[in-house]
């Protein structure tokens, strides 16, 4: 399961069409919009499972604002802020990492 972080439309306005940058585990990918498959998120008997997906979205939530605090901050702060704040976000993404291998290895375990 990876997370869209990034649309990339297409010339002809056709979902399937776009491109999307997608943040898997193991790294960031571009798909075609046919290569997609929607995982439904609420829609779950699962309370841990649910609870897996609200922590997911936060910790996504966390890093896309670290991601854009810091490709702000290029070039217009002190090198030893950057370097704080690019500390920061790549905690954060090491969380959403974990949180994402959480919760597949419990989609795979429990088969919610």
């Amino acid at each position: 399961m990876g997370t869209i972080v990034n649309v990339i439309p297409s010339d002809r306005g056709l979902d399937h069409l776009a491109r999307y940058d997608v943040d898997f585990a193991s790294g960031l990918q571009t798909l075609h919009g046919s290569e997609l498959r929607p995982v439904r998120m609420g829609i779950s008997s699962c309370d841990e499972k649910e609870g897996l997906l609200v922590t997911h979205k936060k910790a996504f939530d966390i890093y896309m604002r670290g991601v854009r605090e810091l490709a702000s901050a290029a070039g217009v702060m002190a090198h030893a802020e950057f370097e704080f704040l690019h500390n920061r976000v790549r905690a954060a993404r090491q969380f959403l990492v974990e949180t994402r291998e959480q919760l597949n290895n419990h989609t795979a375990e429990h088969g919610c």
